[in-house]
């Protein structure tokens, strides 16, 4: 793909793939190819309108807060596992990091981070790694040069906004608390993880944090970019709500069936089949530069909205 676009993927639960062609202001859908879509795929539309007219053909990307009441994954002994409603990110931090997502999407690969659904409402977590050819595939999620990039909102009047590079060794951290020490990281055994937060004063914005990992090209290409273009990216990650409705690594003993009234979990990025009227956990990649920016999600097939998890490529 050219400067200035980039491709969204979301893929949904039951192998339901949905891709995006993102650029300067408009999107157009890529996949899939049904014939139905064929207007979509056919003229580019302001973000919003786009989504917006999926809905007319049964697919819901536009989740809202209490649509992630009713999405949630429970043990076959019935206690609860993973509850969306109880993990939503803080508005302030969804807004943060769907920014911070799109300005690096001219430059960088971004994908999904199993750490990011059950970690609390304050952190979010997805994984970079610069994009050095745009015209090849998007790197697997599970490719070992992506890093896992931390976005928190200060849990206390004492802790820091930051945006860093984590550490690998917080790729264990099972979730996340806040006390009177402040915001914590821990494993599933309650060892804190939490990244010091000495010399991350000036670790707010997400191209200081990834200098470490890519190259003076990289950083201005994403500098030099088209505001529209950000803008666009942002937009539909934003509406997607793809780091709130996003579901977990589920263990081997969970119930992925939906409840009564509720919907089957699904990855936001990529799909190759709408959901009915509603979404599902999801996965998303995003690919920067003259490659395509995806996320990938995984949606449920008839609920309320999309809980998402992904993978990105810049382009």
């Amino acid at each position: 793909m050219a400067a200035n676009k980039a491709m969204l993927s979301l893929q949904i639960k039951g192998n339901f793939l949905i891709k995006f062609e993102i650029g300067a202001g408009q999107c157009r859908l890529l996949h899939p190819a049904d014939e139905s879509l064929r207007p979509l795929r056919e003229k580019a539309l302001p973000p919003m309108e786009l989504l917006r007219r999926l809905l007319h053909y049964g697919i819901n990307l536009i989740p809202s807060d209490l649509d992630a009441a009713e999405i949630s994954t429970k043990k076959r002994d019935g206690s609860m596992l993973w509850d969306c409603g109880a993990l939503l990110k803080t508005k302030e931090l969804e807004a943060r990091i769907c920014s911070g997502v799109s300005i690096l999407a001219p430059s960088f690969t971004i994908c999904h981070s199993h750490l990011n659904a059950t970690l609390g409402p304050k952190d979010a977590t997805c994984k970079v790694v610069q994009t050095t050819d745009y015209q090849s595939a998007a790197l697997s999620p599970d490719d070992p040069t992506f890093r896992t990039l931390l976005f928190r909102q200060a849990p206390t009047e004492s802790d820091l906004d930051y945006c860093c590079l984590a550490p690998p060794t917080l790729e264990s951290a099972a979730h996340s608390t806040t006390n009177e020490l402040g915001g914590r990281m821990l494993d599933k055994d309650g060892i804190d993880l939490t990244p010091p937060t000495v010399g991350l004063e000036t670790r707010y914005f997400p191209l200081t944090a990834v200098k470490e990992v890519c190259d003076e090209a990289a950083i201005a290409r994403c500098e030099e970019s088209l505001p529209s273009f950000t803008d666009a990216v942002k937009t539909m990650l934003e509406a997607m709500r793809l780091f709130s409705f996003c579901a977990p690594t589920l263990p081997a003993d969970a119930d992925d069936s939906p409840e009564e009234g509720g919907e089957e979990g699904a990855a936001a990025e990529g799909s190759e089949a709408p959901p009915a009227e509603g979404g599902g956990d999801a996965e998303a990649a995003v690919e920067g530069g003259e490659a395509p920016a995806a996320p990938a999600a995984d949606a449920a097939e008839a609920a309320p909205a999309p809980a998402a998890e992904g993978e990105a490529a810049a382009s």
